[in-house]
């Protein structure tokens, strides 16, 4: 079993080494590439790591069997110039036995006989009863003869229509219509914050009395002397109110005025001057 390497120590130039020479400069990290020739006596040999080049395994006639670890080989892109890996994405699929195309599958056939031309279809017809989608009227309007059959088909009548020009059917040319058209003949075109009061609105205040000052006719019903301020005033006349207590507290504290025996009198001096005609044969006695 015999290898063409080239070494760290030789890199530009081919050596033929068998195998124990192999093993040593692999274990030395001397090999650069290797090519393998000859007929192996042991299937399982050792290369060093990033040290043997795999270049173009096919055209070296170099066959490799077994197990390998720890290897890997990369693939070029291809281009104009290098032959290398296309990436067809959602086109290719399936394994290496079994491949499949899954991008065929939105494609058209390139022969169908639903077609007259496998290549370039030209162009076809479909009858109505084909368009599953359409309804019965839109299929009439399809299968229409003539514009009459298509207006009867949507029910548009026939087509000798007469041309309203009143305000109640209809005006032909520039029509500017008025408030009178639709039957506003007698609004004014004010805003809400700008309308007057109306005359029956009018009528409706006259017969209230003002917030200031208001002048009450006939009977009032629904306001108490508590609205004017008389809550604790009784209603009775002047020669009918009796006594107040503050009153009574000042008449406790006066002499009532008497008379003793025929020719004397006692009292206050306001009771003696709201006598009118003094007696000449009476003693009046003021006690203050």
């Amino acid at each position: 079993m015999t290898y063409t390497v080239r070494t760290q120590t030789n890199p530009t130039n081919d050596q033929i080494v068998d195998d124990v020479e192999f093993q040593a400069l692999a274990a030395a990290g001397q090999i650069i590439s290797a090519i393998y020739s000859g007929t192996p006596s042991n299937p399982y040999f050792r290369f060093p790591r990033d040290k043997v080049d795999f270049t173009d395994l096919r055209a070296q006639n170099l066959e490799i069997t077994g197990q390998l670890t720890g290897v890997t080989v990369a693939v070029p892109d291809a281009s104009p110039t290098v032959k290398g890996a296309v990436q067809l994405t959602n086109h290719l699929g399936g394994t290496a036995t079994a491949p499949t195309v899954p991008g065929l599958a939105s494609k058209v056939d390139s022969t169908d006989a639903r077609l007259s031309d496998a290549r370039t279809p030209t162009a076809h017809t479909h009858p109505a009863t084909e368009i599953s989608d359409a309804s019965t009227v839109g299929r009439s309007v399809v299968t229409a003869a003539t514009a009459a059959a298509a207006r009867t088909a949507i029910g548009a009548g026939t087509s000798n229509l007469a041309i309203g020009t009143t305000a109640t059917t209809a005006k032909a040319g520039n029509y500017a219509p008025t408030k009178a058209d639709v039957g506003l003949g007698n609004v004014d075109n004010t805003a809400d914050s700008a309308k007057p009061v109306s005359t029956a609105t009018q009528t409706a205040l006259d017969a209230k009395a003002p917030l200031a000052s208001p002048t009450f006719t006939g009977t009032v019903s629904g306001v108490t002397k508590a609205h004017v301020g008389l809550g604790n005033v009784d209603n009775t006349s002047d020669a009918s109110k009796p006594v107040s207590t503050a009153q009574q507290t000042a008449l406790n504290g006066k002499a009532a005025a008497v008379t003793t025996g025929a020719g004397l009198w006692i009292g206050t001096q306001a009771q003696y001057d709201a006598i009118g005609t003094k007696s000449a044969t009476t003693l009046y006695v003021i006690t203050a």
